[in-house]
């Protein structure tokens, strides 16, 4: 049984829930405050709501400020403050069934109108349920807003904050609506509930039920006046996102989580007593089979943990509270980056180990990953598709957090599995892991180059003709074993794989076994580095493509030839595909040992001067061109078949 073992235990008096009530700046804590004040409490119900329910925007324009005031946010927060008084007493007062005959109509327009619902229905029965309640609105609001964006024929912008200040959305809804809304949940001067809730930072004793009410009024406040819109606004809602296929090595919890929350409860140097009701509530989410919603509520205090220790071991307690209102917020982004905002070395690593970090970037950062949280958070994600394995991937890895931070006793089953599958992780997802899985596809791809339909007859040679005909070409091929540095084959083996039709993928596994420690990889500023990445990558992939035209193309010409549907000249090109083919194939598995090489010593890299750099890439850019050459031949409209065998043929004199 192996034991994950930190280097670093971190100092309980920096971290424990005593000291850390709040992770909220002043600047936050005194916005967020404001929101209680009800000033102009004068304002009665009929003056602030409409008859059918919804905010009076003559109201709202009547209490807006001008931007301008240095405490803008602030002073209209406080002037609002009536108005989210009363939708709260409003909003209380309804039953689950009556807020649904009134509003359900006015929340359509979003796709989504079961996720307000169920956000009502969860704030009736629990006041905790407001931070999961806002997560989610927050989420959905953003993909329904860009939906109705979209509208427009532009692409939607990435950011909530941007796209609340677009002149569509203004034009749309109207623009004091927008800038109620941007008091809501925009920049940071702003309440800013989303990024607030999202990054982790409020415990349940900071979050009224009026701010998740008054977010609810606005939302369907917007669905009214969509209606009431002279123009019809086509709104196509996009697709979510419904993960599948996903590499999620940790078990299955099937439901048991229970000893894993007394677990949780056990460590509130990571944990802090004051957001152990959401760790909680997640569990409890996961046992009720809402899935999704335990996603939904772990993300955020992953998020949060993780800034504890990222700012004990960089020794920068400040940045564990809200960033003050000019600065930005210490997010995943931030924490899992190579060096700290400062410049300074990350010592996070130091903390839980690169294994861990592996995963933490797989599931977050890397574009090919899950990146879960950016995509939950932005609306992308169906929730309802979210399965158990996905969850307990997410509460597994929060799991590894804390007990990577425990000293070793006694444990769970499920907790030792975590452990054994965080020590041996692997990255799924780094650009380099993509790299040797493609490389593996590729591999597959030339080997069944023998299964390549070929005429019978006098006029044809079989394969191992034509190849013993083209021996001296194709061993030439075979130098490029002699020019790399793959250890883990002899050369012979090496050799082996430039032949025009050997099985290449039990040779790649064995090397492609080989563990490269790909964190940070190509993670500096040098433009070469990050170059040298993507050569690769592209590189595998147009050797990929061009295999695919070729094969295409050989088995398109060989059912026309065998229902005699060729003319002369295309019959003599399509003599002079079979014969060249076996070149081919020894250039393009020529390319592939070379990238092998390259990727295989990648680590090795970093140590290069400059000039040997600027070489290695001018050669990777003279293979992608010739596997750019190569597929551009060989389509059925092209059949360059000369030019492609004088090409593979250079590749020996020019890169060996």
């Amino acid at each position: 049984m192996s034991v994950l073992k930190a280097s670093f235990y971190l100092r309980e008096p920096f971290m424990t829930s005593n000291i850390y009530q709040s992770f909220l700046s002043p600047y936050v804590e005194e916005i967020l405050k404001a929101g209680l004040t009800n000033i102009n409490n004068a304002l009665d119900r009929e003056t602030i709501l409409e008859n059918c329910g919804t905010l009076n925007c003559n109201t709202l324009t009547t209490l807006l400020l001008d931007k301008g005031d240095t405490n803008y946010f602030i002073e209209n927060v406080k002037r609002l403050s009536c108005v989210f008084s009363c939708v709260e007493e409003v909003l209380t007062s309804l039953s689950v069934e009556e807020f649904k005959v009134v509003y359900s109509d006015m929340l359509k327009w979003t796709g989504y109108t079961h996720v307000f619902l169920d956000c009502f229905k969860m704030l009736k029965e629990d006041p905790l349920n407001t931070n999961l309640s806002i997560l989610l609105m927050t989420s959905f609001l953003e993909r329904s807003l860009g939906d109705v964006f979209m509208a427009s024929g532009k692409q939607c912008p990435s950011m909530l904050k941007d796209l609340l200040v677009t002149q569509e959305l203004s034009s749309i809804f109207g623009n004091n609506e927008m800038k109620f809304l941007h008091i809501l949940v925009g920049p940071p001067t702003s309440l800013n509930l989303r990024n607030i809730t999202w990054h982790g930072f409020v415990t349940p004793t900071d979050l009224p039920i009026r701010y998740a009410y008054i977010i609810l009024m606005t939302v369907v406040g917007l669905g009214q006046k969509l209606s009431q819109s002279a123009e019809v606004i086509k709104i196509e809602h996009r697709e979510q996102i419904i993960y599948t296929g996903l590499h999620l090595p940790f078990p299955d919890l099937k439901n048991d989580v229970d000893r894993l929350t007394d677990l949780i409860s056990h460590t509130k140097h990571i944990v802090p007593s004051t957001m152990l009701p959401y760790w909680k509530s997640a569990m409890s989410e996961f046992s009720a089979k809402r899935y999704g919603h335990a996603v939904v509520l772990l993300l955020p205090q992953l998020e949060c943990s993780l800034r504890l220790i990222f700012a004990s071991v960089n020794n920068c307690p400040e940045r564990v509270k809200t960033a003050m209102s000019t600065e930005l917020f210490t997010t995943f982004n931030e924490m899992l980056a190579k060096v700290t905002p400062d410049g300074a070395e990350n010592r996070l690593v130091t903390a839980v180990g690169e294994p861990f970090m592996d995963l933490l970037l797989d599931t977050l950062i890397y574009p090919a990953g899950l990146r879960i949280r950016d995509r939950i958070s932005h609306g992308e994600v169906d929730l309802t598709s979210v399965t158990s394995s996905l969850a307990s991937h997410v509460i597994c890895l929060s799991i590894a957090l804390c007990i990577s931070q425990t000293k070793p006793q006694p444990m769970d089953p499920h907790v030792i599995e975590i452990q054994d599958t965080v020590s041996g992780y692997e990255s799924h997802y780094h650009p380099i892991a993509c790299l040797k899985s493609d490389i593996k596809d590729l591999g597959r791809n030339l080997s069944a180059w023998i299964s390549i339909p070929r005429p019978d007859g006098l006029e044809f040679s079989s394969w191992e003709t034509i190849s013993a005909e083209n021996v001296s070409e194709i061993a030439e091929f075979q130098q490029v074993a002699n020019a790399v540095n793959l250890p883990e084959v002899d050369n012979e083996q090496l050799k082996h794989m430039c032949l025009p039709f050997e099985d290449l993928t039990n040779t790649l596994d064995l090397i492609l076994n080989k563990k490269i420690h790909t964190l940070y990889l190509f993670s500096s500023d040098s433009d070469s580095d990050r170059q040298m990445g993507v050569l690769l990558q592209n590189i595998i992939q147009t050797i990929q493509a061009a295999s695919s035209v070729i094969r295409t193309t050989a088995e398109v010409r060989f059912t026309q030839f065998e229902k005699h549907e060729m003319r002369s000249r295309q019959r003599k090109n399509y003599t002079k595909m079979i014969n060249v083919i076996p070149i081919v194939s020894s250039g393009l598995r020529s390319v592939l040992l070379w990238v092998l090489s390259c990727l295989m010593n990648i680590e090795s890299w970093k140590e290069l001067d400059q000039q040997s750099k600027t070489e290695q890439i001018k050669v990777l850019k003279y293979l992608l061109s010739y596997g750019e050459n190569m597929k551009n031949n060989s389509g059925l409209s092209k059949n360059r078949w000369d030019e492609n065998a004088v090409l593979s043929k250079e590749l020996t004199k020019d890169f060996c």
